[in-house]
């Protein structure tokens, strides 16, 4: 269970905002700033090596990340240099390579000239499964265009089924082998835990959930992600139709229950956050 641990610990709570931050594309601030690409022997202290060879060098590291998990003999790392040209970023390339000797499988300079750079071959995984990278600002488009042009009951009803999906898929295919363990009622404390952790992983806010007879839940989520959207379009009269569906879809999948969510507060009406009371009814099947 080391993996749930680390993810609670990373979500958990509604002050404990810990920022995971996983680049797969660079924009190189303006002015005088490299970006180093370093292709690295997987070999301890080598990061240690080369950020003893910046800071000996005068230099100042604003952004220093490696974007995979190195499982092999090799990986990468990426350096970004405040105060340090193209003349300096080469300059400081054949430093590197004097420096690192075997080490070191390859160099490649980035200026803020050239402003962009994606990483080759790149993989996100959300707890060992592989997925993509959609701008927040995306989705704020999306739901723009959905509220401006297409606010009819389907449309609505389309994103509250998104939503049912992805919460049924969040326990079905990623906690349901822990709930196989024990019975149903046995493992809510640690699949809200899961919920918690995993919602706010995905960037979709701080949630905490609570409940005392297993029919009632009670649920808070802290500056979620959907209600701020709707907020900023000033739609008062929506409601976090995804949000629901994702809560209805795991709720229903723990409990394998037929689930109904109530929205008592959301931030698109004026509220500091947003409550929903999930109740469960009779079996599903």
């Amino acid at each position: 269970m080391g993996f749930l641990s680390n993810m609670i610990r990373l979500g958990k709570g509604n002050g404990d905002n810990v920022k995971v931050l996983v680049p797969t594309a660079f924009r190189i601030p303006n002015g005088n700033n490299i970006l180093l690409h370093l292709k690295l022997k997987n070999e301890p202290g080598v990061i240690a090596k080369v950020t003893d060879i910046v800071k000996e060098s005068g230099l100042n590291i604003s952004n220093i990340t490696t974007p995979t998990i190195v499982k092999g003999d090799c990986g990468d790392l990426f350096v970004m240099i405040e105060n340090c040209d193209r003349k300096c970023g080469e300059t400081f390339s054949k430093n590197m390579k004097k420096e690192l000797g075997k080490l070191l499988i390859d160099i490649n300079v980035y200026d803020s000239r050239e402003n962009f750079l994606f990483i080759p071959n790149s993989v996100i995984e959300f707890m060992g499964v592989e997925s993509i990278i959609i701008p927040k600002f995306f989705i704020e488009e999306v739901y723009r265009r959905i509220y401006e042009k297409y606010p009819d009951a389907s449309t609505l009803s389309l994103l509250r089924n998104i939503g049912i999906a992805i919460g049924s898929t969040l326990f079905k295919g990623l906690f349901g082998e822990t709930a196989m363990e024990k019975g149903i009622e046995e493992h809510y404390p640690i699949a809200l835990k899961f919920f918690e952790g995993a919602y706010a992983s995905m960037g979709f806010g701080n949630a905490k959930i609570t409940y005392k007879n297993g029919v009632v839940f009670n649920i808070e989520i802290i500056n979620n992600f959907e209600s701020m959207v709707l907020k900023n379009l000033g739609t008062t009269r929506a409601i976090p139709e995804l949000t629901i569906g994702i809560l209805q879809g795991y709720l229903s999948s723990m409990t394998e229950r037929r689930v109904e969510i109530h929205v008592l507060e959301t931030l698109s009406k004026g509220s500091q956050k947003d409550l929903f009371e999930a109740r469960v009814y009779e079996h599903a099947h």
